[in-house]
């Protein structure tokens, strides 16, 4: 499955360098998006912690199956996770080649919709 990390120029260099993805600063545990899940604007590009914007995004592979799935964001009770970056590319694709938009997402999953709720992790 392929994860997004959105961040800045500075984190998408030391995670392409690294090939891991670090707990985030603000909150415990490693986060991203995956593909295919939902686009949450207030969630996935919102400035927290230590990246200066979310403009950027590392599309990512990892074997570590993430301990939570969301519709938005997976997350990994972890420091860090390996990762095999499959590219580095604007946020903004990122969002429209990898995300779905709601109307999307609800369709494709149902069951999702109003739930608060951990997904199955396929």
């Amino acid at each position: 499955m392929l994860y997004i990390h959105f961040t800045d120029i500075v984190g998408a260099r030391g995670i392409r360098e690294s090939s891991e993805l670090w707990a985030c600063s603000f909150v415990t545990g490693v986060y991203a998006a995956w593909a295919g899940g939902l686009h949450s604007e207030g969630v996935q590009l919102t400035k927290l912690g230590r990246a200066a914007t979310r403009k950027v995004a590392v599309v990512f592979e990892t074997d570590v199956r993430p301990d939570v799935k969301y519709p938005e964001e997976v997350i990994w009770h972890a420091d860090k996770i390996p990762v095999r970056v499959v590219k580095t590319i604007f946020g903004e694709r990122a969002v429209r080649e990898y995300l779905l938009s709601r109307e999307e997402f609800y369709k494709l999953h149902p069951e999702a919709e109003d739930s608060f709720e951990s997904m199955d992790i396929e």
